[in-house]
């Protein structure tokens, strides 16, 4: 005879659980998402969100599996009506905390859904367009020096360099006559008709970490570290999948940044000038 997965009685023949066990638990699971959906409307006490849910989940006899899958599905659902207008508030924010206090998940498990990333995007670019430097990324073992007041926005990692590098060869030929001078020396009168051809082609510089920080872009990869400068980057231009950034200056070169989020780092880049 099975146990129910819920209530560990007697199920039955070749069940899992009780229908009444299984209803009760999809109540609990749709209840943690509807309480989460409200406290980030209207706010609420991280105590007394807390006292609720965890009464859900005893009734419910949710064993701790089936109480992070609610917990998870409920954060998920918060994040995902917080990005629908692409503004994350400063309010919104403080209630999201207050959920995901409330439902005491490990914050490594909670960063790893993938919507989360997106959020923490939207609230450095809110951030940005503030006036306020972000402090929301991490920025450990990274091999770069950082001027006084600098501080690390995001970083991409497995990003490849590819620069544009001009080769110049000059096509053509001489045309002319030799004409004797002397018994075995020839003087030859000739004009050259070539011009110079210039050809651009990409070079792979390899891959590393692309970091971006309040006055600087950083490419940290096998051959050292690549910096440039925020305020003289004169052109951007980004793609789905990476992004193209050309500095000031005659000798500039243009780089291209593949295997990132080019329009989250774009925007970043081209409104650093508000901090």
């Amino acid at each position: 005879m099975a146990k129910c997965k819920y209530c560990g009685k007697d199920a039955g023949f070749l069940s899992s659980s009780h229908k009444e066990c299984a209803s009760l638990a999809k109540q609990a699971m749709t209840y943690f998402t509807d309480l989460a959906l409200h406290v980030l409307k209207h706010g609420g006490q991280q105590n007394e969100v807390k006292q609720a849910l965890d009464l859900a989940v005893q009734e419910a006899n949710l064993n701790s599996a089936q109480q992070e899958q609610a917990a998870l599905a409920a954060i998920a659902s918060s994040l995902e009506s917080v990005l629908e207008d692409g503004i994350v508030t400063p309010q919104e924010e403080a209630h999201l905390l207050t959920v995901v206090n409330a439902v005491n998940l490990p914050m490594a498990r909670i960063q790893q859904l993938p919507v989360w990333n997106d959020m923490v995007k939207s609230l450095i670019l809110s951030d940005i367009l503030s006036g306020v430097a972000p402090n929301r990324c991490a920025s450990n073992l990274l091999h770069i020096v950082l001027q006084k007041g600098e501080s690390v926005i995001w970083i991409f990692n497995g990003v490849q360099l590819h620069e544009m590098r001009t080769k110049r060869h000059f096509v053509g030929g001489s045309v002319g006559v030799s004409v004797r001078v002397m018994k075995g020396v020839y003087l030859r009168t000739s004009s050259f008709r070539g011009h110079p051809v210039e050809t651009t082609h990409a070079v792979h510089l390899g891959s590393g970490s692309f970091i971006i920080t309040n006055k600087h872009v950083f490419f940290q990869g096998p051959a050292g570290v690549v910096k440039m400068a925020a305020k003289k980057i004169v052109m951007a231009e980004p793609f789905t999948d990476g992004l193209m950034l050309q500095m000031d200056g005659v000798s500039a070169k243009q780089r291209t940044f593949q295997g990132l989020d080019g329009l989250f780092a774009y925007n970043v880049i081209t409104n650093l000038n508000l901090l």
